[in-house]
């Protein structure tokens, strides 16, 4: 069986063994604790586990740099090699998001943060989700936060019955006098913006808001949420397309950057709060004809600094 995951980016993007952000962890309805004891070297970036990998999906974490434009070679490899270092399967040629520009310096919106109240299967939890701003931010319509959802399987639903559910824990955030929040979509949450007509700016601090979901009986296999920084009050979703299996967040040039959280697991203590630096706008690949079949999640957003964008895998394991 598979005893390390060997993965090749495209020319100019880094991934880095960098402990604080390295995270391998069971997914889905087979997920437990994320592995302890999984070790990294580089050149080429290889993770070395613990114990055999088995079949089923596993979600990866992992720091990169990424270049300032899009790699004319934009594909990933990743081969799953045994403990004598032989082949055992593999994934080439896997096409990498292209890479973006944005207004907003990737040091100014920093320091996403994600909290909740309860994370017992099927039961209601306030959700605490926000970003910080270093100084101000220019020309943001809307925050849309989209919450973990398998297309087909378990989904964090919205809970908000009243207006009250939904809280800006910030007084400076500048909200709408009317209807200051869109929860028709049941796996979303956009917050507009004071007058989304005219270039309004957000002053520096922290914005963090409150709402209600209840939590799947399961978790989704992709347990991501995104935090999206919108230039207009209409951003949404992308439509699904066949062989998408998972989320993606509002995409194109109504967006200024997204941010990708990873999940919590069911049954964590409520009091832990997941924060990740880093920007993130966010492609899934549909699943081919291998028996590894990756998904994407990967920062897209024009880079330049270490470690500073963080690039998640979901992949799919059949039996070898």
């Amino acid at each position: 069986g598979g005893k390390s995951l060997v993965i090749s980016p495209p020319d100019g993007v880094g991934l880095l063994c960098s402990y604080e952000t390295l995270t391998l962890c069971p997914a889905g309805d087979q997920r437990q604790e994320c592995v302890d004891g999984v070790e990294c070297s580089q050149n080429p970036f290889t993770l070395t586990m613990p114990w055999q990998l088995a079949a089923g999906h596993y979600s990866l974490a992992v720091s990169s740099n990424m270049p300032p434009e899009s790699p004319r070679a934009n594909y990933f490899n990743i081969v799953v090699a045994d403990e004598a270092g032989e082949t055992v399967d593999a994934r080439f040629q896997i096409p990498g998001a292209p890479i973006l520009g944005t207004d907003i310096p990737l040091d100014v919106a920093s320091q996403p943060t994600l909290s909740w109240s309860s994370s017992d299967a099927g039961t209601s939890s306030i959700i605490r989700m926000g970003v910080d701003f270093q100084s101000p931010v220019d020309n943001v319509k809307a925050l849309f936060f989209q919450f973990p959802k398998e297309r087909g399987g378990p989904q964090v639903v919205s809970d908000i019955e009243v207006t009250t559910d939904v809280r800006a824990l910030n007084r400076d955030f500048p909200l709408t006098m009317t209807q200051w929040f869109d929860d028709s979509v049941p796996t979303a949450l956009k917050i507009f913006v004071d007058d989304p007509l005219a270039r309004t700016e957000l002053p520096a601090g922290l914005y963090e808001f409150t709402f209600r979901t209840t939590q799947p009986a399961q978790e989704p296999a992709a347990n991501l949420w995104f935090l999206t920084l919108c230039r207009t009050a209409t951003c949404a979703l992308p439509t699904e397309e066949e062989g998408v299996a998972h989320h993606r967040p509002p995409e194109g040039d109504e967006v200024h950057v997204s941010f990708a959280l990873p999940g919590f697991q069911l049954g964590t203590d409520a009091s832990s709060v997941s924060r990740l630096a880093g920007a993130s706008e966010v492609t899934t690949i549909a699943p081919g004809a291998s028996t590894m079949s990756p998904s994407q999640f990967m920062n897209t957003k024009a880079g330049g600094f270490a470690g500073g964008f963080v690039l998640f895998l979901l992949l799919s394991l059949t039996e070898f």
